[in-house]
């Protein structure tokens, strides 16, 4: 089966520009996907990426973990240190989404 790029695969759906929430889980292939992603064209709000690993009851940085950390830091992104601490995974949040947060849909206007 041939390769399909996350940016393809994006357009041959037909997504949004703005993404809410993206997760890439890829077996540590995550840097390859990120470094080629068009973040000029798609403005991913909050994005999760595998980029740990358990060793011996501790979590260890995979390879490129430092280098996904420095690209989305250097496009605005801020890293989430806390939530990011105890899991497997790192969180990102767009400058965006801390300047203008989405409406909380259980608050209701006048409630």
């Amino acid at each position: 089966m041939p390769a399909l790029s996350l940016e393809d695969l994006l357009r041959r759906h037909r997504a949004p520009k703005r993404i809410d929430f993206m997760s890439i889980d890829a077996e540590f292939s995550e840097w390859f996907i990120l470094r080629a992603f068009p973040f000029h064209r798609f403005e991913v709000l909050a994005l999760c990426t595998h980029s740990k690993f358990r060793q011996a009851d501790a979590l260890v940085d995979g390879r490129h973990a430092e280098d996904i950390r420095r690209l989305l830091c250097d496009l605005g992104y801020f890293y989430d240190r806390e939530h990011s601490r105890h899991l497997e995974h790192d969180f990102f949040v767009h400058p965006n989404l801390i300047e203008h947060p989405l409406p909380d849909p259980a608050v209701r206007d006048g409630a």
